[in-house]
């Protein structure tokens, strides 16, 4: 078989970090080069793919066999699951809001019971706004209401006509002092009738139920008294709006749970539908909100299958980094941006694609970030942010608490009545130990948390504090139940914390592109950027240009809260554009040696190559790893520096090199296993790095398939031993040996055994004397093969396997 077919890869070990780094410089600067070096090419004619090893405990073996193509194909497909379930999930929120809309066009919009309508009462905005604070709306006591309402029942034909006027007087008889000139005259005979701006007496009855439209007083005199906005009510806002005040008295009075039935009970003949539709308006608001938690769990229990047992990674980072951004843009738009495209639409001037609206997305009533986009969408979201920022933590502290002191109680009991359930240690320490800690799932968690907070926290302060609190909390709970519970995490680079600081600067952007649009909304009040800009024709005709969809955006940012934050959103932007092109073409090089080169043809000064002296230093010491893998490991420290207790403790020892330097090294304990004669004589590097993590390629070592291996050997000598058994039973008729010969078999091999243990003792008491390499096998260079074949110490480079079949 030809070896370019059988082998998959190979991981090769250096002695010294600098070689590491020049064949890291040769290979990878010339592979993307079509001419490439014969002498650089596997047997003169393969290119070789060379990049940075990860830890091996860090590589998951059995998908090494696995080509590229397949792993990106499975990868496709794990994005088009994704993107399945944010369908179903945005189907699911779409259909629970669409019901609550149904429910929620019976309660008014708070600015029109606060503003539109009280101005078209009084034909002003400014006196709307100015008692606006101690305008109500009332009806007739109990005693008197009957008789009241009856007379509107008969002017207007309607039995459910009633009774009700502005004033701004509190208590009982306050009727009897309307803010307004009402008389049941004014009303329509047998027909509904909207208040119009300008008519000095109005109708005091009402209709519950009509339906008949009405506009506002911007509608019905533009530009007279700028303060309002344009639009239609039906006029059964108006028993809204009275329902709406009630419930918020009977809220005051008797609390949230209270109020609705005691409006139901008090005022049943108009308020019964409105109070109907707010508790089952707020049920279904509350459900929208708990929507959110489980469908962020299932799609981190999705993509969790998917990323780690499906995908085929070659390692647990790039398993962990494609599994954490996965969950987290998932999550991000469930619970972040779901609400936005939910109850949003385009901005007024922009129509929105009929693709768009037939996937009901940008299909709500909200252009602008207002109150009522507040009241609706912000008290949701509120809602799924705290949920969404809980939700993590109560199944670990439910498994801790009461979870796993179940099951330890119930193996113990199983132990002690000897159920056999249990046959092999490890399934019973299984039971005393917790889970491994999760830091892939719990990035992502803060990502979502971080990315939605920033968001929204320009307009809804709110955010600021709740996220500030639930970071607090996350520290201490995974704190508390890392030390106490989850069991300590495996080696890993920091891989994964780069590729989190990386993102976080997006968040920044994000956080000022969101507070740019929160300010620049019409209700808070500014100006432009100077006095004349809105008054010369440039600007108009630059408004004018771009009136179709970013008219809008353009009267945002000239305004004098926005512009500055707007300049600021265009560095940020620069920046983080920069650097996630820098990953891919290393532009900041790029764009220093061309500066140098122009700066150098602009003056005429040639470049040099200078040669540095023999013996110079490259590196200081302080900086660089000097300590070869097979030689003693030792680190620099100040000549005043001394070690802690835990480091003594560790072995550490103080000590001093030819030039005087202070360094550290690590000495044996006799209390380790293979410990040499000598105590206190300094560690390889290996050997330290072995104390802490794996130091090997060797699968057999790597802890995670250490079990699986042995099982694999077990099997191949029981399957030897078979063969061997079947040929001695098939040689024992043909088998007639000599006795002489036997007894001189006999005599050789005790003659060998004596020889061996002789060499073992002599070779186990001078076992540091001689410096060991584990470069020192057959082929690997150093020592020929006699030299290398003598060697009694253990090689933790020797191959671990002679290839690998393609599937």
């Amino acid at each position: 078989m030809d070896i370019w077919q059988a082998c998959v890869g190979a991981f090769i070990v250096f002695n010294h970090p600098l070689s590491v780094h020049r064949c890291m410089e040769d290979f990878s600067s010339l592979s993307r080069f079509k001419k490439y070096p014969k002498e650089l090419k596997f047997q003169g004619i393969h290119k070789l793919k060379v990049v940075k090893a990860p830890e091996p405990d860090n590589i998951i073996w059995e998908n090494l066999e696995f080509s590229k193509f397949k792993r990106r194909m499975r990868h496709n497909v794990t994005g088009l699951v994704s993107l399945m379930a944010l369908t179903i999930a945005f189907a699911l929120v779409m259909m629970t809001t669409g019901i609550q809309d149904h429910w929620a066009q019976i309660i008014p919009k708070i600015t029109y019971c606060q503003l539109e309508v009280p101005a078209l009462y009084f034909s002003n905005y400014s006196r709307a706004i100015d008692v606006a604070d101690e305008l109500s709306l009332v009806r007739p006591d109990q005693s008197y209401r009957g008789e009241i309402d009856e007379a509107c029942q008969t002017r207007l034909d309607n039995p459910l006509a009633v009774y009700m006027v502005y004033t701004l007087e509190e208590g009982d008889d306050s009727y009897l002092s309307p803010a307004l000139n009402y008389t049941i005259d004014a009303c329509g005979i047998g027909e509904d009738v909207c208040p119009a701006a300008g008519d000095d007496l109005h109708c005091p009855c009402v209709l519950g139920g009509s339906i008949q439209r009405c506009d506002t007083l911007e509608c019905a005199e533009p530009g007279d008294d700028p303060g309002g906005t344009c639009g239609e009510f039906v006029l059964s806002t108006l028993s809204g709006c009275y329902c709406y005040e009630r419930l918020l008295d009977e809220r005051e009075e008797s609390g949230i749970f209270s109020a609705a039935s005691n409006l139901n009970a008090e005022d049943s003949d108009i308020c019964r539908a409105f109070a109907a539709s707010w508790v089952l308006v707020k049920v279904f608001n509350f459900v929208v909100s708990l929507l959110t938690p489980f469908i962020n769990g299932g799609l981190e229990h999705c993509l969790t299958f998917l990323v780690v047992g499906w995908q085929h990674n070659t390692s647990d980072d790039e398993t962990a980094t494609r599994l954490m951004y996965g969950v987290f843009k998932t999550q991000f738009i469930n619970t972040g941006l779901l609400f936005l495209l939910v109850y949003g639409t385009g901005p007024s001037g922009y129509e929105t694609p009929q693709i768009v609206k037939d996937l009901s997305i940008f299909s709500g009533p909200y252009t602008d970030f207002s109150r009522d986009w507040q009241k609706d969408a912000g008290h949701g979201l509120l809602i799924s942010y705290i949920l969404a920022a809980i939700g993590p933590h109560v199944g670990p502290l439910i498994e801790c608490f009461f979870l796993s002191k179940r099951r330890i109680r119930k193996a113990t009991k199983a132990v002690q009545e000897d159920k056999g359930e249990y046959v092999m240690q490890g399934d019973l320490n299984e039971v005393f130990v917790g889970p491994v800690f999760d830091f892939t799932t719990r990035y992502s968690y803060l990502l979502t948390l971080l990315f939605t907070a920033m968001a929204y926290s320009g307009g809804m302060f709110a955010m600021n504090a709740l996220s500030f609190a639930f970071f607090f909390i996350t520290y201490w709970v995974d704190k508390a139940m890392l030390l106490r519970y989850y069991r300590r995490p495996p080696h890993r680079e920091d891989a994964l914390q780069q590729q989190v600081n990386n993102t976080l600067p997006w968040a920044l952007l994000l956080h000022l592109c969101f507070t740019c649009w929160f300010l620049g909304t019409e209700s808070l009040k500014s100006e432009v950027i100077t006095e004349s800009i809105s008054q010369v024709k440039p600007y108009e005709d630059v408004i004018a240009s771009y009136e179709e969809g970013y008219g809008i955006l353009v009267s945002r940012i000239i305004r004098t809260n926005v512009f500055p934050l707007f300049l600021l959103t265009l560095g940020v932007l620069v920046w983080c554009v920069l650097e996630f092109l820098n990953g891919y073409f290393p532009l900041f090089v790029i764009l220093g040696k061309g500066f140098r080169f122009v700066l150098g043809s602009c003056t005429g000064k040639k470049r040099t190559l200078e040669v540095m002296r023999p013996g110079k230093k490259i590196r200081s010491r302080w900086t660089s790893e000097v300590a070869a893998y097979t030689d003693v490991y030792y680190q620099y420290i100040p000549k005043n520096g001394d070690l802690t207790t835990a480091e003594k403790l560790e072995g550490w020892m103080v000590s001093h090199l030819a030039d005087k330097s202070v360094v550290k090294k690590k000495g044996w304990d006799m209390d380790e296993e293979e410990a040499p004669p000598g105590r206190g004589d300094a560690k390889f590097s290996w050997e330290v790095i072995r104390d802490n993590s794996i130091f090997t390629y060797r699968i057999d070592l790597v802890p995670a398939y250490a079990e699986v291996m042995a099982a694999l050997q077990e099997e191949e000598r029981l399957y030897k031993e078979d063969l061997e058994a079947e040929s001695d039973d098939s040689d024992a008729s043909g088998d007639n040996d000599d006795s002489d010969e036997e007894e001189e078999d006999e005599d050789s091999d005790d003659d060998e055994e004596q020889t061996a243990a002789l060499t073992s003792s002599k070779k186990a008491s001078s076992k540091k004397k001689a410096a060991f390499n584990p470069f020192d096998d057959a082929g690997n260079g150093g020592a020929d093969g006699d030299d290398a074949g003598d060697d009694d110490g253990y090689n933790p480079f020797a191959d671990f396997m002679d290839g690998m079949e393609d599937d």
